[in-house]
């Protein structure tokens, strides 16, 4: 049985605030049970990027994100829907 699976993930949109940051966690949520999780951040500002890794606890729920490709945050925290692309951890191009 293999384990817990990393992917990459992209935001169309910034991540402005912590509740912005956990908008894009409850949406990446929504398809699986996640292990860990973790926002990019600038090391001066310390300001979120719009990118960082979610490990899903079951290889075949990230297997089904990776093969999705794209997850839809509906407007509400985001004035403007705002979409994640899911990536391999280790494809990123």
């Amino acid at each position: 049985m293999a384990g817990p699976r990393s992917t990459f993930f992209r935001v169309s949109q910034k991540i402005l605030t912590m509740e912005h940051a956990r908008e894009i966690i409850r949406a990446l949520k929504s398809q699986g049970e996640l292990v860990e999780y973790k926002f990019m951040r600038c090391p001066e500002s310390r300001q979120y990027l719009r990118y960082g890794f979610v490990v899903y606890k079951k290889p075949e729920v990230a297997e089904k994100v990776l093969d999705e490709r794209f997850i839809k945050v509906p407007p509400g925290i985001f004035k403007t829907a705002c979409e994640i692309k899911v990536e391999s951890a280790g494809s990123r191009a």
